[in-house]
């Protein structure tokens, strides 16, 4: 369910959809284009999925790591679109407010994470029946919960409206983005449905969640209070000494 409208409480213009924004278009442009690719290059029959996620020991190439992110399910065409809107509604907010090269850090944060989640489950043996024997066509889509993760921290008394009429606190938005995964997690870890796919949206939850506090805005801010903190320290042991033009200096 998208957001349809956002709502912020400082200054400058919210996350919302711009006008023409040619830099969003380079963006998510590119990324529609490779799924229609795709679904070209599936219906003349190449074997797209090879770049798709295996499990280990099931077909597992290290190519697939980066080459999974661009293989999106061919029958999420929904799910596709609404991502491209939502990431649409939340990208040139948060690029104002972190810069190119702190969206680029937290998005990298978010995609270590997730892959390192999977990693760690497919290590541990904790596959579901539908991860084992299959290529797994996990895509971009789990990224958007870095976004939403950055939107709700960066400004937690703001809102989203979802279909123009529920009012939702960005705040609820950073918990409920790691409950609902954490929880279909849990129930696929009981019934043996998709686990690497829900593990890999918490990975990428918490990879977005430790960059923002460690390089990111709340990792600078603790930084500087630290920092001020200890000049404070060393100001009190200074001791100003009474002195003049009369003063005779020895």
């Amino acid at each position: 369910m998208p957001p349809s409208t956002v709502r912020t409480t400082r200054g400058g213009s919210p996350p919302g959809l711009p006008g023409v924004d040619p830099w969003l278009v380079r963006v998510l442009g590119p990324l529609l284009g490779a799924y229609v690719v795709e679904l070209v290059l599936f219906a003349a029959g190449v074997d797209v999925y090879a770049l798709a996620w295996h499990p280990l020991g099931m077909g597992w190439a290290w190519w697939q790591v980066p080459g999974h992110l661009l293989i999106m399910p061919r029958e999420a065409v929904l799910n596709v679109l609404i991502s491209l809107l939502v990431a649409g509604m939340f990208l040139p907010g948060l690029r104002a407010h972190l810069g190119d090269r702190g969206l680029g850090e937290l998005i990298g944060a978010s995609v270590l994470g997730g892959i390192g989640a999977m990693l760690l489950f497919d290590a541990v043996g904790a596959l579901g029946l539908m991860d084992v024997g299959r290529a797994l066509a996990l895509g971009w889509g789990h990224l958007i919960v870095a976004l939403i993760v950055a939107f709700g921290l960066s400004n937690p008394t703001g809102e989203i409206r979802l279909y123009f009429l529920f009012p939702i606190p960005a705040w609820i938005l950073v918990w409920g983005s790691l409950l609902v995964p954490a929880l279909f997690l849990l129930v696929a870890l009981g019934n043996g449905a998709d686990v690497l796919g829900h593990a890999r949206t918490v990975g990428a939850w918490g990879g977005a969640w430790a960059w923002w506090h460690s390089r990111g805005p709340a990792g600078r801010r603790r930084t500087l209070t630290a920092r001020k903190t200890r000049i404070e320290r060393e100001l009190s042991h200074l001791q100003v000494l009474p002195g003049g033009k009369d003063d005779v200096v020895h």
